[in-house]
C-alpha cells in the first residue's frame, strides 16, 4: 500500500480491551489503548517519501505490513467515467502490456449497499503491473503514470467509484438531514435500519419483501399448483380477472403462441 507523506497517517484495528498497540514504521512510532469496544487508533508520522517500508503492529498480538510505500494518496471518487476499467479502454493491450509501474498503487473498493457505518471494506491493494493493470480505473492509472514520473515519488490510488450514484449518496445522513429535502427517503432508511433490513442499497426490494403476493407464495417453484388460475387471452383486459383495469401487480405464467 501508499501511506500518505507529510502528515501524519492514522492506523486502527482492533484488540482486547485496555490492550497497548505500538506502531513502528521507520523511525517513528506510536502508541494507543484499546478501548471497551475494542477498537484502537494511533497517528504516525511517516518517514521520508519512498520505501519499500514495514510497518510493525504488537499487542496482544502482533502483525507486520510489508512493501509499504510513502507518497501520495489520491482519492477516485465518482461515476463511470472514474470505474471504467483500463481494458475497456482504446489501445488497451498495449497500454496493460506496459504497465510496469511498481511505485504506482491502487485499491479499488468492493461495492456494498450499507444502511449504516461499515468499519471494514472489501478490497485489497496492487501494484500496478501488466498483471493487474486490467482491473484499474482507467482515468485514474493516465493520472496517477502522469503525476508518478512528474513527482518521483510513489502514488496510491484508492478508487471508489459507483456508476449513476447523485451526489447525495456519498454524503452522511448527518450532513443531509439539516437540509431537509431528504427527510422522507433518510426517515425509510431509519425504518429499516430499526427492523435490520436487508441492505439491498434500493427502496423496490423491501416493498417485494412486503407486498409481493408471488414472492411470499414461491409461485416461481417448479412443483407450484397454478391449476386454480384462470387463463386470460392476450391481448386482452384485466377485466376479465375481475380486478380493476390497473392493478398494481399482475403476473404471466407462460404465453402460448
Amino acid at each position: 500500500m501508499v501511506l500518505q507523506r507529510g502528515r501524519p497517517d492514522t492506523i486502527w484495528g482492533w484488540s482486547d480491551p485496555g490492550d497497548t498497540v505500538r506502531v513502528q514504521i521507520g523511525e517513528s512510532t506510536a502508541i494507543g489503548a484499546s478501548g471497551p469496544d475494542r477498537r484502537w487508533q494511533v497517528k504516525i508520522q511517516p518517514p521520508a517519501p519512498g520505501g519499500p517500508y514495514i510497518v510493525k503492529i504488537t499487542g496482544h498480538q502482533s502483525a507486520e505490513l510489508h512493501n509499504v510505500l510513502v507518497g501520495d494518496v489520491w482519492l477516485c471518487g465518482g461515476q463511470s467515467n472514474m470505474g471504467l476499467i483500463l481494458r475497456f479502454t482504446k489501445n488497451a493491450d498495449e497500454e496493460i502490456k506496459a504497465a510496469n509501474y511498481p511505485d504506482i498503487r491502487f485499491f479499488t473498493v468492493g461495492g456494498h449497499p450499507a444502511y449504516h457505518h461499515v468499519d471494514v471494506i472489501d478490497g485489497d491493494w496492487r501494484v500496478v503491473s501488466p498483471e493487474t493493470a486490467s482491473w484499474i480505473s482507467a482515468v485514474g492509472y493516465y493520472f496517477a503514470r502522469k503525476v508518478e514520473l512528474e513527482m518521483h515519488i510513489p502514488i496510491g490510488l484508492v478508487v471508489d467509484s459507483v456508476g449513476g450514484t447523485p451526489a447525495e449518496a456519498w454524503a452522511s445522513a448527518d450532513a443531509l438531514r439539516p437540509l431537509h429535502d431528504f427527510d422522507v427517503p433518510l426517515a425509510e432508511l431509519d425504518r429499516l435500519k430499526a427492523e435490520n433490513a436487508p441492505e439491498y442499497g434500493n427502496y423496490i426490494m423491501h416493498w417485494y419483501d412486503r407486498y409481493d403476493t408471488g414472492q411470499k407464495n414461491n409461485w416461481a417453484a417448479p412443483d407450484y399448483d397454478d391449476s386454480a388460475w384462470r387463463s386470460v387471452p392476450i391481448p386482452g383486459g384485466f377485466a376479465e380477472l375481475g380486478v380493476p383495469d390497473t392493478p398494481a401487480t399482475c403476473s404471466i405464467d407462460h404465453v402460448q403462441p
